[in-house]
């Protein structure tokens, strides 16, 4: 079932991070991009971060959930460039919300 796919990711997080990419990159196809960003990042909004990847291997489906974390990683990381092209190519993002986190 999907409960079991999402489960599944919160175990490896909390017990193998280093291979949650590899099991999310397995089930991409079944599970909800907004609803794993939201799972990971309701245990530790660190864990974003670890996710990166797959992240990225969604990000062009057009996520919001999925653009807005990449976006605020790539603030936090002072990746402009980045941060740029995924605003150019990715329009489900909360704007007001961004201009207020680039100002702060």
């Amino acid at each position: 079932s999907l409960e079991l796919c999402y489960n599944a990711v919160g175990f490896y997080l909390e017990e193998h991070p280093d291979l949650v990419n590899d099991l999310l990159i397995t089930i991409l196809k079944r599970v909800d991009p907004n609803r794993i960003v939201s799972e990971v990042g309701r245990k530790n909004q660190e864990n974003i971060s670890v996710i990166r990847p797959y992240l990225e291997a969604v990000q062009e489906g057009n996520h919001k959930k999925v653009n807005e974390a990449l976006n605020k990683l790539y603030i936090e990381e002072e990746d402009f460039t980045a941060l740029r092209n995924s605003l150019e190519t990715h329009d489900q993002v909360d704007q007001q919300a961004l201009a207020e986190e680039l100002d702060a």
